[in-house]
């Protein structure tokens, strides 16, 4: 066997050296990782070089981002803007076109009012010129006229229209209404003391039942040089007043001379200035009112007793006897008054049944008795007392003023009225001269 030589201990300078050795070799590993810290310490360029860049990269995303953010706000504050000046666009226009539909509106409602402002201001104008200078109403009628002056201004009116050639007066138009029993008609007429004038009158019978005026007029007054309207009446009472005051003038031409008693037949309109005019032209002491209506005929008497001697009748027989007046004014188309309670020298007086088919009194009654009208055209043409009945002889009633009747006194009369327009003419005259009469007093 090959024995190897034994270990030789290292010298003392080889273990120092090794021991430097090792510590040496130690030293620089301490060192190493000493440096290593050192070298971490300080940055390494490239390394340095790399964080700039992702730093630089990462603040650039960032600025982008908040840029993008930004401009991201920017422009939602943008489209904002743009859609609230869209908006306030959109609400101006809609303002503008409101503004400007409302002043569209306004100048055409201005227009409009304008126009309408000058059609009114035309009309009114246009109007105004037609327009009579004078417009009497009912109020100013029944002011100013009274029998005292009515009556012998109709005692004239039938005088010359009997006896002057002057006065014209064509016989009244009527238009009849059948299916209400009515007609409405036109009555002209002129003379030199009154002018020329034209009363349009309606008569319904059955306004009666209706609590209404039977009678309805108008009077229109004329300038007969120019043709000019100058003066409308309302004509109902002048109607009724001038109806009653010829009946007034007859019976003070043909009434018994000492005749006191008075019957009237009747109990609406007519029946109350009947007995105001025959009481103002006739020293009457009783005079009595029948009607088909006691109660009526009641509230008259009541309406009037204060002022005139009247008295409601039960019977038709109570209030004919003795009487030397007896008037007829209904509406009734068939006879009223018979022959029989009459006395022998009654004047009797008719006022209704102004139709060829109606007749207001029995046969005897107008053929026993002397007969007058005011107007034989128009008596001929509408009176079914006279149309039917024929009398033999009829004369007018105006052809008796001025003259002695005395002798007619005493026999037994007949006056058929109709109306006429002379009347109101004559009428309408009166109520116009004793308002500016008025107008002229202090």
């Amino acid at each position: 066997m090959t024995l190897q030589p034994p270990a030789t201990p290292p010298s003392r300078c080889q273990s120092q050296g090794s021991q430097k050795a090792r510590t040496r070799g130690g030293g620089g590993e301490r060192r190493e990782r000493e440096r290593g810290a050192e070298r971490e310490a300080i940055p390494n360029p490239k390394q340095q070089k790399k964080t700039r860049l992702v730093a630089s990269l990462s603040l650039s995303l960032s600025l982008s981002l908040s840029l993008s953010l930004s401009l991201s706000l920017s422009l939602s504050l943008s489209l904002s803007l743009s859609l609230s000046v869209s908006l306030s666009l959109s609400l101006s226009l809609s303002l503008s076109l409101s503004l400007s539909l409302s002043l569209s509106l306004s100048l055409s409602l201005s227009l409009s009012v304008s126009l309408s402002l000058s059609l009114s201001l035309s009309l009114s104008l246009s109007l105004s010129l037609m327009a009579p200078s004078h417009y009497v109403t009912e109020s100013e009628v029944q002011q100013v006229l009274t029998y005292d002056a009515l009556i012998p201004t109709m005692a004239q009116a039938l005088h010359a229209f009997a006896m002057t050639d002057a006065v014209q007066q064509p016989t009244r138009q009527a238009l009849i209404l059948p299916d209400n029993n009515g007609f409405i008609g036109s009555m002209p007429a002129f003379a030199p003391a009154s002018g020329a004038g034209l009363k349009i009158v309606s008569f319904f019978p059955e306004n009666a039942a209706r609590s209404l005026r039977t009678h309805m007029a108008h009077i229109l007054m004329y300038d007969t040089e120019t043709g000019a309207l100058t003066a409308m009446l309302e004509g109902e009472e002048i109607t009724a007043m001038r109806t009653a005051a010829c009946s007034a003038v007859s019976a003070q031409l043909l009434a018994p001379l000492k005749a006191r008693k008075a019957a009237i037949i009747g109990t609406g309109v007519q029946a109350q200035t009947h007995i105001q005019a025959l009481c103002t032209a006739l020293n009457l002491q009783d005079v009595c009112i029948h009607g088909r209506s006691r109660t009526k005929a009641n509230a008259l008497a009541c309406l009037l007793d204060s002022r005139f001697p009247v008295r409601a009748t039960d019977t038709l027989e109570e209030a004919l006897d003795q009487a030397d007046v007896v008037v007829t004014v209904t509406s009734s188309p068939t006879p009223v008054l018979g022959s029989q309670n009459l006395k022998a020298d009654a004047h009797v007086i008719s006022v209704g049944a102004c139709r060829p088919d109606w007749c207001e009194v029995e046969r005897e009654v107008v053929l026993e008795r002397q007969v007058f009208v005011d107007s034989q055209d128009g008596a001929w043409k509408e009176a079914g007392d006279i149309i039917q009945y024929q009398p033999a002889v009829t004369r007018e009633l105006g052809e008796l003023v001025g003259t002695d009747t005395s002798a007619l006194r005493s026999e037994p009369t007949f006056f058929k009225s109709l109306g006429m327009g002379i009347e109101d003419v004559y009428a309408a005259r009166l109520v116009l001269d004793m308002l500016a009469q008025e107008q002229q007093s202090p």
